[in-house]
């Protein structure tokens, strides 16, 4: 499980004339984050909500391929 993270203020629509805006849910882990200048892994997922008990899919990359670049992870609900 990951602790989820908002996003207040999303655009509903990028290409709108309207400034409606939603709370996109995201899920980071920067455990081996190296810092500035290290890389950012963004997964996304599918079309749909994650659920918290979930968290971040594809755990291989934020445990595996994090740790040997030094990367945070982020995955952002696709909507």
């Amino acid at each position: 499980p990951a602790e989820p993270h908002w996003l207040d203020g999303q655009m509903v629509d990028h290409f709108s004339t309207s400034n409606a805006t939603w709370r996109q849910r995201f899920y980071m882990d920067d455990a081996y984050f190296g810092g500035p200048g290290s890389p950012i892994f963004v997964i996304l997922g599918g079309e749909g909500g994650i659920p918290p008990e979930v968290g971040i899919f594809y755990l291989w990359v934020a445990k595996v391929l994090a740790k040997e670049y030094k990367a945070a992870v982020v995955e952002p609900e696709h909507r």
